[in-house]
């Protein structure tokens, strides 16, 4: 089972997870980054920033492509 993070809601962590198996170049800004490196901060943001060239491109339309995910809720 995946570790929780306080302040932190899960869904972005996948979404990190996805990025990260299909090599996608991202950074993660904002509250909920602030929240992953172990500050407690009561905003909620979320920023990902994603350089725009060609292959980073194709990688993160391949790691989002809802025909790759089941979704359950």
């Amino acid at each position: 089972m995946p570790k929780t993070t306080p302040g932190t809601d899960n869904r972005v962590l996948q979404v990190c997870r996805l990025l990260n198996q299909h090599r996608v170049r991202y950074i993660l800004a904002g509250g909920v980054a602030t929240n992953l490196h172990g500050s407690v901060r009561a905003t909620k943001g979320v920023d990902v920033l994603v350089p725009k060239d060609l292959e980073n491109t194709t990688r993160l339309l391949e790691a989002l492509a809802p025909d790759r995910h089941d979704r359950t809720d």
